[in-house]
């Protein structure tokens, strides 16, 4: 129902309007649906931002003339720097996009009952947690965002007549920063450089199943919650539409509309054809 209502309504019912609203508002229901529609907005995002890196680095590894760019150390060196400012501003979409992915589901689990974030750290652990390159990318965006500049390598070679492109981190510059002790152990793991690309879609694909996770068990812990605040919206509706609806028949009453519209179509026809 339209929330543009409050301006038209006149003083008396303006100001229950007002009340219901803010009602409506503080809501515990409302407020975690908020904060889930919060977390589904980031987790989109970020899953665009992971794939987008990811068919970047495809790119750089696969297709060949960018691959002989990217390794060129004479003469024109534009499209190498333009590919390697690409990769800067998508890296750090990336990292900051999955520090936000994080921190919103923190928020989420944190006012969740004891009980239930014990399960929440068991799936993590399963999930996210099983994947040794989880810590590194969780703090990739440290790095990123201090330096801006990712400290790209890239190898291009032919064996056997078949291109091989590697574009990789060097980890001796990855460690000019702190990181905490699974990271850094995942870093020396992979000297020299840490090959990003096989990375992202392990990553992608758990943070999907965990984000669904925590969706349908708060839905499910809250279910009352949820009830009560979709009773307060029916109420709302009903005073907004003076008893008519409460809004929970709209798609019926749209498809009723539709059905007048087409019949007053066939009757103007009709009546244009005699």
């Amino acid at each position: 129902m339209s929330e543009d209502a409050t301006d038209e309504a006149p003083g008396g019912e303006r100001d229950k309007l007002n009340a219901m609203d803010v009602a409506l508002a503080a809501h515990p229901g409302s407020v975690l649906r908020r904060r889930l529609e919060d977390l589904h907005r980031v987790w989109d995002v970020w899953a665009a931002f992971s794939a987008e890196l990811y068919a970047l680095l495809e790119v750089c590894e696969t297709h060949e003339p960018t691959a002989s760019e990217l390794t060129r150390n004479v003469g024109d060196r534009t499209v190498q720097q333009n590919t390697i400012r690409a990769l800067d501003k998508a890296v750090i979409a990336y990292a900051a996009g999955l520090g936000a992915l994080i921190d919103q589901t923190r928020i989420v689990v944190q006012q969740q009952p004891a009980a239930w974030q014990d399960q929440y750290e068991q799936k993590r652990a399963q999930t996210v947690g099983a994947l040794p390159a989880s810590p590194f990318l969780a703090k990739l965006r440290n790095y990123v965002l201090h330096y801006v500049a990712a400290p790209w390598a890239f190898h291009f070679s032919y064996s056997d007549g078949v291109m091989d492109g590697i574009v990789s981190l060097t980890t001796e510059n990855l460690l000019r920063t702190e990181w905490p002790r699974p990271a850094r152990a995942f870093i020396d793991a992979n000297a020299p450089q840490l090959r990003l690309r096989p990375l992202l879609q392990p990553l992608a694909e758990q943070e999907g199943i965990l984000t669904q996770w925590v969706d349908e068990h708060a839905r499910s812990e809250h279910a009352a919650e949820f009830d009560a605040m979709e009773e307060l919206i029916a109420e709302r509706n009903l005073f907004l539409t003076g008893g008519a609806t409460d809004g929970r028949d709209w798609e019926e009453q749209i498809r009723g509309l539709e059905r007048e519209l087409r019949k007053m179509r066939s009757a103007s026809n009709a009546d244009e054809a005699d």
